[in-house]
């Protein structure tokens, strides 16, 4: 399967898996719903950036037959 098809695949098949594991524990009253919308809403917010993202096009360390 090429990578263009297998990526989106794979989260349709954790997005089932985790749907399926839901049902049964949201029926039992095993979700702590206000925990589990905190986690929900704050996940996919993006870091701030850090060194990497702001440092120069320079390598910090030279590479390996480059003189020194």
């Amino acid at each position: 399967m090429p990578v263009a098809a297998a990526i989106p695949m794979s989260l349709v098949v954790v997005a089932v898996s985790s749907a399926a594991a839901l049902v049964p524990r949201a029926g039992a009253g095993q979700i702590r719903w206000r925990i589990a919308g905190i986690f929900g809403l704050t996940g996919p917010v993006r870091p701030p950036p850090g060194p990497r993202s702001t440092a120069s096009s320079t390598p910090a360390w030279p590479s390996p037959g480059s003189p020194c």
